[in-house]
């Protein structure tokens, strides 16, 4: 939010730190007024839900309201969330004189997942191979994942089918190595996890990333990007 209200206020002129006076996030029915939700109470599974953000702010004496939609796009699990925002508009209010400000703009961003939080894993298996099934989703689209990790050589590969618009999605083989994730609202998640490359039948080559949640590593959650869409992810031990 405070990067869209500071390029819409600098197109009339105000070009100056900006003072957050009061803020507010909307997920479905749930509403926080300090940036931090209980995504627990939407429940486990795949959520496509509305979403808004009120900011009041000062900036050079003068008061702003700025105010966006978006529609959230999350998939959790019992140790895991993995989401993110697909930005619609954006307006702006307030102020005086040559800075007043009284302008919507339509964006109609993609998704981005911009959000992997949980319960992360903090002392791996040793040995053996785990079987991780669940879901794969885009911003208008549900898919399956299929991963495999070895943890006796620390490696792990798998694939997402389902999603149309990008036919099978190959996540290519990589190392298990010390991660960290951080979130839109400045949440840093630290743990294991896995990056590598991945491509896909229809949009070409990308990469992915994910971390491992749970006491035993009995979740994973991540995202694969490319240049043309990104497609979140989770899974479950079988």
């Amino acid at each position: 939010m405070s990067e869209e209200l500071s390029l819409e206020l600098k197109k009339h002129g105000v070009d100056a730190p900006v003072t957050f006076n009061s803020y507010q996030v909307t997920i479905g029915d749930i509403t926080s007024k300090n940036g931090t939700l209980d995504l627990s109470k939407l429940g486990n599974g795949l959520h496509r839900l509305p979403a808004s953000e009120v900011a009041t702010v000062t900036i050079n004496g003068q008061s702003y309201t700025a105010k966006s939609n978006a529609t959230t796009h999350l998939y959790q699990q019992p140790y895991s969330v993995v989401g993110g925002n697909q930005l619609h508009s954006v307006h702006v209010s307030g102020g005086n004189g040559i800075h007043a400000v009284n302008e919507s703009t339509e964006i109609n961003a993609d998704l981005e997942i911009n959000t992997v939080k949980g319960y992360a894993t903090q002392t791996l298996p040793t040995a053996g191979t785990y079987q991780y099934e669940g879901v794969a989703f885009s911003q208008d689209e549900r898919g399956k994942l299929a991963y495999s990790v070895n943890f006796d050589d620390r490696t792990g590969s798998g694939s997402i089918t389902g999603i149309t618009e990008a036919g099978n999605i190959t996540l290519d083989k990589g190392s298990i190595t010390a991660r960290s994730f951080t979130n839109v609202d400045n949440t840093t998640i630290t743990g294991s996890g896995i990056a590598s490359t991945a491509s896909s039948e229809k949009l070409g080559s990308g990469t992915y990333q994910l971390g491992f949640f749970g006491p035993n590593a009995e979740e994973i959650a991540g995202a694969v990007e490319n240049n043309y869409g990104v497609v979140g992810f989770g899974g479950a031990k079988k």
